[in-house]
């Protein structure tokens, strides 16, 4: 039992760690962009609900309280992180030079020139930016005011060597 406690208490602290370290890291830049709020999708709540679910519905709760806390632990700190995004506001986009830097759940880098297509998907409300070398980046539009993300609209277009425009399905009134 001690053994469990300390593996969740470990856990714990190690995401919020990981997190916090994440949130602090800054990087020079030219123009930067505040995240209003870390959006996270309802798709990570399915996993430990169903199995809570399972495990009710099959009244083996006294064997598996370790389990149950387990699986809730990485969402009860995504909600811990979601507040401390909205209270901090740390910035999440960057732009030295022709290089982006976005801070998502990893730290991203991309070199604008090399920038070939902006769609915007209006389902999810995010840019998708692909570019010539490296995967495609997705841009969470809710997460950033309306101002700076016009901004970086302007700036993705200035900086790219392609003859960029703005998505067409892309409108103000989609991003409140």
């Amino acid at each position: 039992m001690a053994v469990n406690i300390f593996l969740l208490f470990t856990l714990i602290v190690e995401h919020f760690f990981f997190e916090f370290s994440f949130l602090k890291k800054d990087f020079e830049s030219e123009y930067k962009i505040r995240s209003i709020a870390r959006k996270t999708s309802l798709l990570i709540w399915i996993f430990p609900i169903f199995w809570t679910l399972l495990i009710f519905s099959k009244g083996k709760i006294e064997e598996a309280p370790f389990f149950i806390a387990l699986i809730w632990v990485p969402n009860l700190m995504e909600i811990i992180v979601f507040f401390i995004y909205k209270v901090q506001r740390p910035f999440t986009l960057f732009i030295k030079g022709n290089e982006m830097i976005i801070k998502q759940n990893y730290i991203r880098k991309r070199n604008l020139s090399e920038l070939t297509q902006i769609n915007y998907d209006r389902f999810s409300k995010e840019f998708i930016l692909s570019f010539k070398h490296k995967s495609k980046i997705y841009i969470k539009t809710r997460e950033y005011c309306i101002d700076d993300t016009e901004k970086l609209l302007e700036i993705l277009i200035e900086k790219s060597e392609y003859n960029l425009m703005i998505p067409q399905n892309y409108k103000l009134t989609d991003l409140k």
